[in-house]
């Protein structure tokens, strides 16, 4: 007799019967159960759309007849299975297992094997390995639940300890992270003293503009070694005082270990005669710091030509004629320590990254020195000669003071000097001397000082129409307005 409702999903059956929990046997669909059934099945990757199509409920009912359960089960199931099969690369494993070989299948007399339901979740990450999930199992029997006695225990110990796997895990991690942020800044601070080149005892120091503001701050700086210092300013009187009070700060100078030039560096041969009273003097040049430089604030509607020109003279050129004419002393002259010949200090501005409104001619001028420096530094850095550029920001020198102003004058007085002289705007000399002195030490390609500045000079590289726009907004509704009758 054939069995009424066929085999709607046809997959491998096995009879489960223990009598010791008083179960009735009954037929069990299973299909890929990974985990607890998985010793008769093997599953090939085509398995994805036909079990998708077979997906329903499966009834199987048999004939009321318990004599001949051992052939009609097998084989019904055999043959049904057997074209999905091949067609979908099930093995299947068909066998009718009685606790006891002796015990009768009587107890299956007349009822209705079936099962309630069996979802089939088809997980569409393919990716992953091929997995399908039998959810809802309603079997007619209990066997597994001593096992699920366990869990409600198990869920209680793991809350339980949650809050120690957490804090264990946040310990961890915390310890991970310091090691690792510890490591580095170790790490750096070897490479830092790694590359650090104390400066030698009787180096000869160069600096234009020493006899004020930042020149002085450098000066004083350095004056702290055995070093030999040459000071240039246009005013000798004020070269005199920055001298005794350099002597008066560090006793262990002497008088002889200064040399004074007044020049106008805004003119070519001042900087070349610069140079060579130097070396006439000491007989090398080791650090050369160009610091020389003016400002002119105003709108360009108040601006001239003759402005730019000043400004550039000053700011660029004598910075270029002044290393030009050191270059081939520098080059030929022996290390005083070490595999360093000379270092060259380019003191530019955060004006050289990002062009400030109502100072044209200063960020031209400096812009222009800051590709200078960029570019020797290249050429440079590998024939004994390192050259540092500095970028800073708003500082606190004093040189508002001899400042330029056109235009609204005393408008663009107020701003520049509120500016220039505001905590936690504008940086201090002295700090921005030890910034640059640390550079020399280890040789660095460029610095920027001030957070602020070091800020506004990526924000021009990332987002330099950004940056301009602000700039614009910041000249039509903060700055001074140009005269009417500017230009």
């Amino acid at each position: 007799m054939t069995t009424p409702g066929c085999l709607l999903f046809p997959v491998p059956y096995f009879l489960l019967y223990d009598p010791a929990q008083g179960h009735q046997p009954c037929l069990l669909l299973l299909l890929l159960h990974t985990r607890e059934h998985f010793g008769a099945h093997k599953v090939d990757e085509s398995l994805h759309l036909p079990v998708h199509l077979l997906h329903a409920f499966a009834h199987l009912q048999h004939n009321r007849d318990p004599g001949n359960i051992y052939a009609q089960i097998p084989r019904q199931v055999q043959d049904e299975l057997q074209p999905l099969q091949i067609l979908i690369g099930i093995k299947a494993c068909i066998a009718v297992r009685p606790r006891w070989a002796q015990q009768s299948f009587t107890l299956i007399q007349p009822q209705c094997l079936r099962m309630n339901r069996v979802h089939l979740r088809h997980r569409r990450d393919h990716v992953r390995t091929l997995g399908f999930t039998l959810g809802c199992h309603r079997f007619q029997h209990t066997a597994s639940r001593p096992f699920r006695a366990s869990y409600p225990l198990m869920g209680t110990l793991l809350k339980t300890l949650k809050p120690v796997f957490l804090a264990t895990a946040v310990i961890g991690v915390t310890g991970a992270t310091a090691a690792a942020v510890g490591a580095t800044l170790l790490t750096a601070a070897a490479v830092r003293a790694l590359r650090s080149k104390p400066i030698a005892p009787g180096a000869v120091v160069l600096i234009t503009g020493g006899s004020r503001g930042l020149g002085l701050a450098i000066a004083n700086r350095f004056a702290r070694k055995p070093v030999r210092l040459v000071l240039a300013s246009r005013n000798l009187a004020e070269l005199q005082q920055a001298q005794s009070t350099l002597l008066a700060q560090h006793p262990h100078l002497a008088p002889h270990d200064f040399y004074l030039v007044a020049a106008d560096l805004a003119q070519p041969a001042e900087c070349r005669r610069l140079v060579a009273e130097a070396i006439a003097r000491f007989g090398r040049i080791d650090i050369l710091v160009n610091n020389a430089g003016i400002i002119e604030v105003g709108p360009i509607e108040s601006q001239s030509a003759e402005a730019f020109e000043r400004a550039m003279q000053v700011n660029f050129f004598a910075a270029l004629h002044t290393t030009w004419a050191a270059l081939p002393h520098m080059r030929a002259q022996e290390p005083l320590g070490g595999s360093r010949r000379a270092s060259i200090v380019n003191i530019a501005s955060i004006g050289g990254k990002l062009a400030v409104p109502h100072m044209l001619p200063y960020s031209a001028a400096k812009f222009a020195l800051v590709g200078f420096s960029e570019g020797l530094h290249a050429e440079l850095r590998y024939k004994g000669i390192r050259v540092t550029t500095v970028c800073p920001g708003l500082m606190r020198t004093g040189g508002e003071a001899h400042a330029q102003f056109v235009g609204d004058v005393e408008f663009e007085r107020r701003w520049f000097d509120f500016m220039a002289n505001t905590p936690f705007v504008a940086t201090t000399a002295k700090h921005a001397a030890n910034r640059i002195y640390s550079a020399v030490q280890r040789g660095r390609a460029e610095i920027t000082i001030t957070p602020q500045a070091w800020l506004a000079a990526r924000v021009a590289g990332l987002a330099p129409e950004t940056l301009q726009l602000t700039n614009a907004l910041v000249d039509r509704y903060i700055l001074p307005e140009a005269p009417a009758n500017a230009g």
